[in-house]
């Protein structure tokens, strides 16, 4: 711990994943049927297993929205507009942490990731997983280290570099 605050200048913050409880496997559930077009069925399955997941030290930062939170964004605000086609939108289910304002990502009803390029809900948003496989696999692999940089390093393990279409690996 002492060598990650030399390194990054403050003390480590709590990295975990959050399985899903029943209450949450009830909102998984009811995000599954809440029957919106804009929500894409892998969401669903995700959050019958998992709560939430905060990485607060992995790159930038990278944070998987609960499922109730999901769910009143979606009722309360509505889909993402992801792209110059007024029909494709999305449902925003995560953030990282980075520069105090967190990029935000949105999943297709495809199942396809986009990542925002502000930290705005309006902002211009660009694909970087084909999948929420891939996004995950990507962010397993920024943690164990395994995308040729430590977890905790470069800028972020959801964040891909300016320009960088491609899935939240940590590189820089």
């Amino acid at each position: 711990m002492a060598e990650f605050e030399a390194t990054h200048g403050y003390p480590p913050g709590t990295n975990e994943v959050r399985p899903a409880a029943p209450a949450e496997q009830r909102m998984a559930t009811a995000l599954r049927l809440s029957s919106h077009p804009d929500l894409a069925p892998d969401l669903a399955t995700l959050y019958a297993t998992v709560h939430e997941v905060s990485l607060p030290d992995i790159g930038r930062g990278c944070f998987l929205h609960q499922a109730g939170h999901v769910l009143a964004e979606l009722t309360t605000e509505g889909p993402v507009r992801l792209g110059p086609d007024p029909g494709h939108t999305g449902v925003v289910f995560g953030s990282d942490g980075g520069d105090g304002g967190g990029m935000l990502f949105a999943i297709d009803r495809g199942g396809r990731i986009h990542r925002s390029r502000t930290a705005s809900r309006d902002g211009d948003f660009e694909p970087c997983c084909d999948s929420l496989r891939e996004f995950l696999t990507g962010i397993q692999r920024a943690v164990s280290g395994g995308a040729g940089q430590g977890a905790g390093t470069g800028p972020g393990a959801c964040a891909p570099a300016a320009g960088d279409h491609t899935c939240p690996p940590g590189r820089s």
